[in-house]
């Protein structure tokens, strides 16, 4: 939609793929990505505004998220056997790259969110946190929750992460 959602056109000129999509955002006033969450997760660029789309990058295993500041992009998803899979780009989505070192706890990782120009923290399955401070390259987990976190925001340096039972 380019007037507010007031109408739509379908995009029918999609890289080919049967994937589902499972976010999507713009990263600048022209580029935009979205992630799908199927094995092998898909990720799909377009630089005009959503008028056509290209797969610059195919992830080890299933995206469910993903967040941009700047031109850093980073997507999170699911592990595929102990590493979690979370992959980045540092040029509007033009590029990308599977993050180097992951603690490899195998647990699937449901947001992401950018905290600063260098900081990321990405949580998911079993309450896990990941944390890295070099632009989602290298990542620790510092902490460790009761139950499955589902979202993570950030805001000032505070982030607040919520999952279920109440958590």
């Amino acid at each position: 939609s380019g007037d507010g959602g007031a109408t739509w056109v379908e995009i029918t000129n999609l890289p080919p793929t049967d994937d589902d999509m499972a976010a999507g955002l713009f990263v600048n006033s022209t580029n935009a990505v979205a992630v799908s969450d199927q094995v092998g997760g898909e990720i799909l660029l377009s630089v005009d505004r959503g008028a056509s789309w290209t797969n610059p990058h195919s992830a080890p295993d299933a995206l469910n998220a993903v967040d941009s500041r700047g031109a850093l992009v980073v997507v999170a998803g699911d592990a595929l056997g102990a590493n979690e899979t979370i992959s980045r780009s540092l040029d509007a989505g033009v590029n990308w790259a599977d993050a180097s070192s992951v603690p490899g706890a195998g647990q699937n990782m449901n947001d992401v969110a950018i905290v600063t120009a260098t900081t990321v923290v990405a949580v998911g399955q079993n309450g896990e946190i990941l944390r890295s401070t070099d632009t989602a390259d290298n990542w620790l987990n510092p902490f460790t929750a009761a139950d499955n976190l589902n979202a993570v925001v950030a805001s000032n340096n505070t982030l607040i992460a919520v999952g279920d039972s109440r958590t």
